[in-house]
């Protein structure tokens, strides 16, 4: 059985492949990006592990501002100890019911929701610099969307250097 740093290595690799694949890469994913819907624990549950992978990029490479946002990426076990992405359950078929372009982190998941911070414009921000933070939760559907359960306000992170 592979290690956690191990399945978390081919499961960055997979989806960092398939958002070079569909689009111009921002910065590649993270280990901190990955939400484990069914880690992968034992043997047994190998072929049943999922994983939703946050990634940053411009689908289709429309370039200009605005064009950039967060998207997800869900992997799964294949044959041979693989790990594979499947399109059908990613950006840009499934829909992400919050501002993808403004996604700040992943707080934390379970099997079918997840938990993310994300920023909102007030009416007068700039394209730059939403003021508004919110804590989302989100819960997937039958059709691989996540849709929005619940949304709460949240204060930003302070900027240290200040």
């Amino acid at each position: 059985m592979p290690s956690v740093q191990e399945v978390t290595r081919k499961v960055l690799q997979a989806v960092n492949g398939y958002a070079s694949a569909i689009s111009c890469v921002e910065s590649s994913a993270k280990a901190k990006d990955i939400a484990a819907l069914k880690p992968y624990k034992t043997i047994d549950n190998a072929y049943d592990a999922q994983y939703l992978v946050f990634w940053d990029g411009d689908i289709g490479c429309a370039g200009g501002s605005g064009t950039t946002s967060f998207n997800a990426a869900l992997v799964h076990t294949g044959a041979g100890g693989t790990f594979i992405v499947d399109p059908l359950r990613s950006s840009p078929v499934i829909d992400l019911e919050f501002n993808t372009r403004l996604f700040e982190r992943l707080v934390g998941n379970t099997e079918n929701t997840l938990v993310v911070e994300a920023g909102e414009f007030a009416e007068n921000d700039s394209n730059c610099c939403p003021t508004l933070h919110f804590r989302y939760t989100l819960r997937i559907d039958d059709k691989g969307n996540w849709k929005l359960v619940e949304k709460k306000p949240v204060q930003p992170k302070q900027d240290k250097t200040q």
